[in-house]
């Protein structure tokens, strides 16, 4: 073999879907925020999830003022997705969370009512954090969510203009006990080229602890899919494995 053959980089094999494929941050639930309208969409949503291989899914409504999403409701809305999802042969399982808003108001709710946590071996919560905040606001913040036993997961954080401007204040929050998700449309540049590039930055660093599709609808997921494919084209199928299986799993008790 030619000495230029040896050098020349070898194709990545076919992508084998990791197991668990755990999706902990969706909006699946319908009728409750901007995903789904109506049952039948999000059956589609789980349909094109199934598809793409997830086995796992966390539906992660918001919580936010600008929808009326009580945890009452939340919680009719995710049973009757279940069952629809049972009868329908649909295998994935799911499971129950909120994406919280970060506020004053928020951070208090969420020390009061665990039923905006996930499950897992403790109680944990997605964080979006709002424009306008700070660096020292935003350490405040999660520290209160720990000293009430919950454990903060940043959602999609490379979307923030603070960590767009300091990747590292992502790294600095996870060693303070905090933990990121980054979204797949922001890994396919979906939200422009500074958070494309953000995203690869904490990837590369390894100040990610999950991916995630942030799903509304079944197109999510070919995003989804496509991201996880690329993550282990350049990373290899090992990092892949923890953000999509191996991490969230931990957290999730599955």
């Amino acid at each position: 073999m030619a000495w230029w053959q040896r050098l020349r980089r070898k194709a990545p094999g076919p992508f084998v879907p990791p197991h668990p494929w755990i999706d902990m941050h969706t909006h699946v639930v319908p009728a409750v925020d901007d995903g789904p309208e109506t049952l039948d969409a999000a059956l589609a949503m789980l349909r094109a999830a199934e598809a793409a291989g997830v086995t796992h899914i966390v539906a992660t409504p918001h919580y936010a003022a600008a929808f009326d999403a009580t945890a009452e409701r939340v919680a009719a809305q995710f049973a009757a997705l279940a069952n629809a999802a049972a009868a329908e042969g649909i295998a994935i399982v799911l499971s129950a969370g909120r994406e919280v808003t970060f506020t004053e108001t928020a951070v208090r709710a969420v020390t009061a009512d665990q039923r905006l946590c996930g499950r897992g071996r403790k109680p944990w919560v997605l964080i979006e954090l709002p424009e306008g905040l700070n660096r020292g606001a935003v350490i405040e913040g999660m520290f209160a969510l720990q000293l009430a036993g919950v454990t903060p997961v940043l959602a999609h954080p490379e979307r923030h203009s603070l960590v767009v401007q300091d990747p590292a204040l992502v790294g600095e929050l996870r060693q303070r006990g905090a933990l990121a998700q980054l979204d797949a449309g922001s890994i396919a540049g979906e939200h422009g080229t500074p958070v494309r590039r953000t995203a690869q930055r904490l990837l590369e660093q390894r100040w990610a602890d999950a991916v995630a599709s942030d799903a509304h609808g079944p197109r999510g997921y070919e995003t989804y899919r496509g991201a996880c494919e690329r993550i282990a084209r350049l990373y290899g199928s090992d990092y892949l494995q923890d953000l999509v299986s191996t991490g969230p799993a931990r957290l999730i008790n599955c």
